[in-house]
């Protein structure tokens, strides 16, 4: 493990930029090519070593400045030399003009060892003119034997003694980043010493992005000696006062924008233009400060405006009489500035459940789809199909693995309590798998950085190794007490939930625990540099950060993307339940390329967003989360708007108006059939009158047969007129009950909704919480059921119980009893509410059916007629009178028992109509409560909300819970994000 700590932590890989030297017009220095060095071995551990021989060959040609160096990636030089022998490098040669050819493989010998050979190919000969070969006896050896080799090759084939020495980088002065050129080669990320540098001398140069552009700020030529460590101290210096000229300069159209009466819109892109413009003046702590002043005074100016802007739709929100639908367009025309300012369109629409996302170093996306089994699929920038390979078989989204892609494009997958990790190929391919040395780490996240040295991190413990499997327990350690001091050293759970382990852009180890909320960046020694704390991560968040050091943050439960600051501070929060562009499904993964461009893994709704720029986004968390305050408030002005309109629609006047017709006509129909049925009775006895005075058979019979005809169509036509009188009853209690709840109904929908604030969290109540089902059956079963069902029995009980059948009498009187006993309304009383109208009907019923008993025991007795003395005999009026009340003491029983009945349906119908949105306005406004400070929010695996001794009894956000329910189980209301589907979830 000796050259370990010197090979993968001091930046033994010094990644080569691209700088060829030319003289005059045309560079006349030879042309050599650099093959990859193949790995033939079949084990992808050494890869990295063979990447690391040939960026050591190219860069040892290029510090010699005497030869044009053309270096070849793994696909183009398979493409156009697909094997290394004389065949296959003299067509090579000749299409590509180089003079020679350097190549290498790496295979075993008979022993087993590890055997590098290295070759050179003169075009000008048309033979290899040049093999070297080494072999490694141990693991202890691959990286020296590298290094000797390649220095033999180099020797052999440039004349020159190769031989090696180190640069030792000792910084003062301020901070910030910077690049380190030799000549006129960059050194990617160098943490302090640049190993195998070529002996020689060289100017060594310091180039930093600031304020006025690409500037060098230090500058110095150093000799480098054979084995020897150069120790180059070098300044960072302070901003000159250009540069604090040049930030007034770039500050003016902001300070411009942001005077009054200068348009919102003009003012929130000026900040957003001046941020990242500004972004590098971190270097200079005076220079940041103004910077930082500037912006403040620009956001408080921007949120003065804002603000004035959300009262203005306040008071429209909460007069006495609102104006929803103005007070909506104000807050959605300041949202539009703040938060629309990403296109969105579907990346690829065909994965079942896409989990991550990632973006690969050719520009191709790879997507990670959580179907059995977990599927790697390649796509074009384009969104086009290329290839797909099987990793896995994960339970669910918790429990995918952990997953990195190294720069070369290759997929390391590592299952959740597994020994080995699994790799392919750009082309997804699969090659042997690298085994994790010790056993598996549970809940560990794994990263591959760009020697082959493997980061397996979990909670507990962690796992560092070498291409060759050789572990530094010592950084292992180092890292397992820097997740400990930053509070990550609890036992994941649940079991399966893996860290996030990556390299930052500023090349520091950073580990992120959604479970937790935390990020800790190390160096590459394991010893923690900063823990930044991420409110309101979820057990399933995950995690990127772009360039500019944004984090960028999924939210699953609540279906939205948050960005926040270096620091941690939240700048927004984007996207809604939905399925259309711009909503997500619990969505996980994502990824942000250099143009901030979005991939996101919407997971539920099967596809992958892209989410494109379209403006500048703001990224000051002051003026930033007004943009959330505002979303909020729109969300409960849609909430008022439909929850006004769901009780018009419910109960219309159009409604009232049409009962109140049926009602008038019905009981006019009652009237005519009523006059029918005195007039056919009058006819009938006319008619029996000539029976009893006909003295032949013939006059009787014709007599008897127009008393019976008559007699018929006025007990038709009375049974007619009691059922249309019935009907009318039934329409008009309807009428009024809906008239009386359209006028309630309104005013308290709107006080309702005017009370829940706007700018606090709530959560649910489940002790006043009442489902929408349950509202609904109670009031089928007690208000619909039993007239519904037994009512009839009743009507037909009291129709052929004349007096004659005493049995049957008991009958109708305990169905009646039962059809009306049960009082309406008690569906209101599950949802919470007491419906004066209900309990009224209710009596009436059984005011209606204690009469008909009354005047059914009074049938047997005598008729008498009514006293009507002053009036003749042979009036017709004394006749009709006589008739009329004749009816009613006869068939009032039926009557009375029928308009009860109908009665007592019409208000179960309503309390059923009406008991499961009383239920969801009980939901809404009255089983909520504020979230309190000391509650939190804990979901099990299944994503529902538990108590637990440390969590109280938290909920989640009533908005959070309806629109995450409304997608579970949406069973009355269409509308998605009102979530009436609550009881599916609690």
């Amino acid at each position: 493990m000796k050259n370990v700590r010197k090979g993968l932590f001091v930046a033994i890989v010094i990644a080569i930029g691209v700088s060829t030297a030319t003289y005059g017009v045309e560079d006349l220095r030879p042309r050599v090519a650099i093959l990859p060095v193949r790995n033939e071995t079949g084990e992808p551990a050494y890869d990295a070593i063979m990447r690391t021989m040939g960026d050591t060959i190219s860069l040892v040609l290029r510090l010699l400045g005497e030869y044009q160096v053309v270096e070849y990636g793994v696909g183009r030089a398979e493409a156009l030399a697909p094997r290394y022998d004389v065949e296959s490098l003299v067509p090579f040669a000749e299409g590509e003009r180089v003079e020679d050819v350097v190549f290498g493989t790496a295979d075993r010998d008979d022993f087993g060892r590890l055997r590098f050979t290295l070759s050179l190919f003169d075009s000008a000969t048309g033979e290899i003119t040049v093999t070297q070969s080494e072999t490694a006896f141990t693991i202890f050896d691959v990286f020296d034997v590298a290094d000797e080799i390649v220095a033999a090759m180099l020797a052999e084939f440039s004349d020159i003694r190769i031989a090696y020495g180190s640069i030792e980088l000792v910084r003062s002065g301020v901070a910030g980043r910077y690049t380190v050129y030799l000549n006129d080669t960059r050194i990617n990320n160098p943490e302090r010493t640049l190993q195998r540098i070529l002996n020689g001398e060289y100017t060594l140069s310091i180039v930093q992005d600031r304020l006025s552009g690409e500037t060098t700020v230090f500058a110095q030529d150093v000799l480098v000696l054979e084995n020897r460590t150069t120790t180059v101290e070098f300044t960072i210096p302070e901003a000159s006062d250009e540069e604090h000229a040049l930030l007034a300069e770039i500050a003016e159209p902001l300070i411009a924008a942001t005077r009054e009466g200068r348009e919102l819109e003009e003012s929130l892109t000026a900040i957003a233009e001046f941020q990242r413009a500004t972004i590098g003046a971190d270097y200079d702590a005076a220079l940041a400060a103004r910077r930082d002043e500037i912006v403040r005074e620009a956001g408080a100016s921007a949120v003065a405006r804002l603000q004035e802007i959300e009262a203005g739709g306040d008071r429209l929100f909460y007069q006495r009489r609102p104006e929803f639908p103005e007070a909506l367009d104000t807050y959605r025309s300041a949202s539009r500035l703040l938060n629309e300012v990403y296109r969105y369109e579907t990346f690829t629409d065909d994965a079942s459940a896409p989990v991550r996302v990632a973006t690969l170093p050719d520009g191709s996306v790879l997507v990670f789809d959580a179907i059995t089994p977990l599927f790697a699929k390649k796509y074009s920038s384009a969104g086009e199909w290329l290839a797909s390979a099987a990793l896995g078989t994960p339970a669910d989204s918790d429990s995918v693995g952990a997953l990195h892609i190294s720069p070369d494009n290759r997929v390391y997958f590592l299952p959740l309590d597994a020994t080995s990790i699994q790799v392919l190929d750009h082309d997804l391919a699969d090659h042997d798998p690298i085994t994790v040395p010790g056993g598996p780490v549970q809940g560990a996240g794994l990263v591959v950085d760009d020697t082959g040295a493997v980061y397996i991190v979990g909670r507990n413990e962690a796992r560092v190794f070498d291409a060759a499997g050789e572990r530094d327990e010592a950084i292992e350690r180092t890292i397992v007490q820097s997740l400990t001091t930053a509070g990550i050293d609890a036992p994941a759970s649940p079991a399966s939930t893996a860290l996030d382990v990556f390299f930052d852009p500023g090349g520091y180890l950073t580990v992120f625990s959604a479970e937790d909320g935390k990020l800790v960046r190390m160096n590459a020694l394991g010893e923690g540099v900063r823990t930044i704390e991420i409110a309101d991560t979820e057990v399933e968040s995950r995690l990127f950060i772009d360039d500019f050091g944004t984090i960028y943050v999924t939210r699953p439960s609540r279906h939205t993307v948050s960005t926040y600051t270096a620091d941690g501070a939240l700048i927004n929060t984007y996207g809604s339940f939905g399925f259309g562009q711009g909503e997500f499904a619990q969505p996980t993964g994502i990824c942000v390329n250099a143009d901030g461009v979005m991939l996101i893994a919407d997971t539920y709704n099967s596809r992958v967003q892209r989410v494109v720029p379209t403006s500048p986004p703001i990224m000051l968390p002051e003026v930033a989360n007004m943009g959330i305050r505002f979303s909020r408030r729109i969300d409960r002005t849609e909430a008022a708007v439909r929850e006004i309109a769901a009780s018009r629609s419910g109960l219309s006047p159009m409604r009232s108006f049409g009962n109140v017709v049926l009602s008038i006509g019905s009981i006019g129909a009652a009237a005519v059939l009523g006059n029918v049925s005195y007039a056919a009775d009058l006819r009938a006895a006319d008619a029996y009158e000539l029976y009893e005075a006909a003295n032949t058979i013939e006059g009787a019979q014709e007599a008897r047969d127009d008393t019976m005809r008559h007699w018929a169509i006025g007990r038709a036509s009375f049974f007619s007129a009691v059922g249309a009188a019935g009907l009318g009853g039934a329409f008009l209690t309807s009428a009024i009950l809906t008239g009386i709840d359209t006028l309630r109904a309104v005013p308290r929908a709107t006080r309702n909704v005017q009370a829940f604030s706007m700018d606090a969290e709530y959560e649910l109540d489940r002790d006043r919480y009442r489902s929408l089902r349950a509202a609904r059956s109670v009031a089928f079963w007690t208000g619909v059921a039993p007239p519904l069902f037994i009512g009839p029995v009743a009507i037909v009980g009291a129709a052929i119980d004349d007096g004659t059948m005493e049995w049957i009498e008991p009958v109708p009187i305990a169905v009646a009893g039962a059809a009306v006993g049960i009082p309406p309304g008690l569906g209101h009383v599950y949802a919470g509410s007491f419906h004066v109208g209900l309990a009224a009907t209710g009596l009436l019923a059984d005011g209606l059916m204690v009469s008909a008993f009354i005047l059914g025991d009074q049938r047997d007795e005598t008729y008498e007629p009514v006293d009507l003395t002053w009036l003749a005999d042979s009036s017709p009026i004394y006749g009709q009178a006589n008739a009329i009340w004749r009816g009613l003491q006869e068939f009032a029983p039926l009557y009375l028992v029928s308009s009860a009945v109908a009665v007592r349906l019409t208000a179960g119908i309503y309390d059923m109509q009406r008991s499961w949105i009383e239920a969801r306005n009980t939901n809404l406004f009255r089983a909520v409560r504020p979230v309190g400070p000391g509650d939190a929010a804990v979901r099990d695996r299944n994503g529902r909300y538990a108590s637990n001794a440390e969590a109280g009894t938290a909920q989640p956000s009533v908005l959070e819970s309806l629109r995450r329910t409304a997608a579970v189980y949406p069973i009355f209301d269409p509308v998605r994000g009102l979530g009436v589907g609550v009881s599916a979830r609690f």
